[in-house]
């Protein structure tokens, strides 16, 4: 997309972990005693508490936390240990790890990461490989990672669902506003897919679904609609949100990356789910570029960082429009009217270096530069948050 592109400006539906960078966390307790200089492998049946049991698939890099331990001779000692291999199916799985410093009595704290999953996601049906990308397996559309699925047999249809936790139904999904219209959308490629093809879909109460269909590309495509998701609710509904992998469905390096779901409700240009702001004056366009340490928070409150090795990539845009007319002005008050309520805004910019959607928060700096006094110039400052 060129530089030169109209900027565009939504008002944020604050999907779950829709760029895919965080992997899901585990919790729990040993229910046994870990001798330390022997051989570790955690099952399954000897942890409790267990949240998403479906998918304790991990990557060979990720790490368990073991303690605080409450054994007399190494209390409240804790430690941190990579997994050497990992298997397991939708009941049971063994993380092997590298032998234990400390020992530990039954009852203390365990928890690991699981990269081999978004968090926030969750999958019914079979397929022969899901994971997140990371540098040793790819890059995503704007960062080093995206969700890669492949599907080697045509047993079942897979549904890989946003926000549910049982495989089924979707349960922390945000509301959607009535009588409005969404712009979706996401990037993907695809290095093969015959017979049939897997779908994106937003579906929900007001009865119609909108669906984006995968097919084989070599290199990272746009795919976007509006159609289907405006709606005549008279009340907020809950969207669902799944990738569908049909049975007959023959997958190879399937990426996805970058879900997006925004509105202008409002605004003049509210069919197209998004503000149509304009282009920027040449030579005012800047941004920044900030890295942020990521952490993994556990049950209990506690943290740790270095998840996945990569800190969190935040950028901040600034930009001047020069002498927009009433009718833009209206519209950017009443994004900003949303951004006052409690949402996110989200912006694209068309610029190759920048993530396809920023979400964070605007501030607008108004001036009078023209004799003709119904036009109005802006600054513009939009920091991803």
């Amino acid at each position: 997309m060129a530089q030169g592109q109209a900027w565009k400006l939504g008002v944020w539906c604050p999907l779950v972990n829709h760029s895919f960078r965080y992997p899901i966390a585990y919790t729990g307790v040993l229910d046994a005693a870990y001798t330390s200089g022997t051989d570790f492998v955690l099952e399954k049946s000897g942890v409790d508490s267990i949240l998403y049991p479906g998918h304790m698939l991990t990557n060979y890099v990720d790490y368990v936390t073991l303690g605080p331990s409450s054994n007399s001779s190494y209390l409240n000692m804790t430690e941190r240990q990579m997994v050497v291999s990992a298997s397991g199916t939708s009941l049971t799985v063994t993380l092997a790890c590298a032998n234990p410093d400390y020992d530990y009595a039954a009852g203390d704290r365990v928890c690991w990461i699981g990269s081999k999953f978004p968090g926030g996601w969750d999958a019914a049906g079979t397929m022969t490989h899901f994971g997140l990308v990371s540098t040793s397996l790819g890059t995503g559309y704007d960062d080093n990672y995206a969700l890669v699925v492949g599907k080697g047999s045509t047993s079942s249809e897979t549904a890989i669902i946003m926000g549910s936790e049982d495989g089924t139904s979707a349960q922390v999904l945000p509301l959607l506003e009535p009588n409005t219209y969404y712009n979706v959308g996401c990037w993907y490629k695809a290095s093969s897919i015959t017979t049939g093809n897997p779908t994106l879909t937003f579906s929900g109460a007001w009865g119609a679904t909108t669906t984006l269909t995968f097919s084989t590309q070599a290199s990272w495509t746009e795919s976007t609609s509006v159609t289907g998701l405006s709606s005549a609710l008279t009340t907020p509904t809950v969207p669902v949100i799944k990738i569908v992998l049909p049975a007959a469905t023959l997958i190879t390096g399937l990426y996805i990356d970058c879900l997006w779901m925004c509105h202008a409700k409002g605004t003049t240009t509210a069919s197209s789910g998004y503000m149509a702001l304009g282009t920027p004056d040449l030579g005012t366009i800047q941004w920044t570029h900030n890295d942020q340490p990521r952490y993994a928070m556990t049950m209990d409150g506690s943290s740790f960082g270095g998840v996945l090795g990569d800190d969190d990539q935040k950028y901040s845009m600034r930009a001047k429009l020069t002498n927009l007319d009433q009718t833009a002005i209206d519209d950017l008050l009443k994004m900003l009217r949303w951004q006052s309520r409690g949402n996110s805004l989200c912006l694209q910019t068309g610029i190759a270096d920048v993530p396809p959607w920023l979400v964070g928060m605007m501030t607008v700096k108004f001036s009078k530069e023209s004799y003709d006094l119904d036009l109005t110039s802006v600054d513009l400052t939009f920091t991803e948050v």
